[in-house]
């Protein structure tokens, strides 16, 4: 991520013809491990760009009482699952419904972007939501107790699974065949063009799934004071669906980010932590914080009352958010 200040979160980005394209067009204890390896981002020197002022997180008086349950993240994402799945699982959750037609009618016009042609509209349009529904369903069973009875907290690599955009195109390519169910469906003249559409149709529906991810975690799970009360460091597990890439340096059992923790744990003599970490993390919190002002100005609305256009609004949010300021 580049320290650059941020850039305002406008509609006018270049990566939203993803959308402009559309309108032409988821109990055994067990000891806690940490295998860090190289993350897939840059390691460089400290940024001779001055930070903003941030303020630091404050340590509790009685810190050792204060800390979260190292299975909180087990707990974030177990939760987290289960709303998606009933979410997407409701035909009748106008959220969702909604959001679909969206996604699909940017598939339609990438098809047509690249001069080709849809063979079955009905079923290019429906199968999109039994895929995603398919990702959240793995996404279950990672950190269900019944399926994996080692399960003690989400790993980084798992956590990556869950909130990555890389990952999510590998669970794309899984669910659909390579591919090929979409393909199949329809009609590009060239593999040139055939590469192009799946770049692009991988970046759109990611964009979809962070919509849904943050949308149920600010206006669903937030408003949940009982579990909310349960997980003290929820802030830090939504920070990190957003930046998944900290989640390497996160001690779950201290609920600290490296170098903000103890300096003698495991985290925090990583060896791979950037030498600019606290830069970059610097950065995620601010990011992170227009995330949370974007959502604070319908708080108090339930997803199935936003309305077409105020979905478009938001799928224009994520597209410029995503690959352009997190790039």
């Amino acid at each position: 991520m580049d320290s650059a200040r941020p850039q305002p979160l406008t509609a006018t980005s270049t990566n939203t013809v993803l959308l402009t394209s559309s309108m032409e067009l988821e109990n055994e204890e067990q000891k806690l491990e940490y295998r860090c390896s190289e993350p897939s981002m840059d390691t460089g020197s400290e940024s001779n760009h001055d930070l903003p002022h941030l303020k630091q997180v404050k340590v509790h008086e009685n810190y050792e009482m204060a800390l979260p349950c190292k299975k909180n993240s087990l707990k974030f994402c177990r939760k987290l699952c289960k709303i998606m799945l009933k979410q997407l699982n409701n035909q009748d959750n106008e959220f969702a419904s909604k959001s679909f037609i969206l996604l699909y009618s940017i598939i339609n016009n990438l098809v047509t972007l690249f001069k080709g042609t849809v063979l079955d509209d009905e079923r290019l349009r429906v199968i999109q939501r039994g895929i995603l529904i398919n990702i959240w369903k793995k996404h279950r069973e990672q950190v269900c107790y019944m399926k994996n009875q080692k399960v003690c907290l989400v790993t980084p690599g798992e956590w990556e699974s869950f909130f990555s955009a890389d990952k999510f195109a590998n669970h794309l390519r899984t669910h659909t065949n390579n591919f090929k169910d979409i393909l199949f469906l329809i009609n590009l003249n060239t593999i040139e063009c055939e590469q192009a559409f799946i770049l692009l149709y991988c970046k759109v529906f990611f964009t979809l799934n962070m919509l849904f991810i943050h949308t149920f975690l600010y206006l669903e799970i937030e408003r949940d004071s009982k579990f909310k009360d349960k997980i003290s460091n929820f802030d830090d597990f939504a920070l990190m669906a957003l930046q998944p890439w900290l989640c390497r340096y996160y001690n779950h059992t201290r609920g600290r980010f490296a170098k903000e923790c103890c300096g003698k744990c495991k985290i925090c003599r990583c060896y791979s932590i950037p030498a600019n970490f606290l830069e970059r993390l610097g950065w995620a919190r601010l990011y992170h914080q227009q995330v949370k002002n974007q959502y604070s100005e319908i708080k108090t609305r339930k997803t199935n009352s936003l309305n077409k256009e105020e979905i478009t609004l938001m799928f224009l949010f994520w597209t410029n958010f995503i690959w352009t300021i997190l790039k």
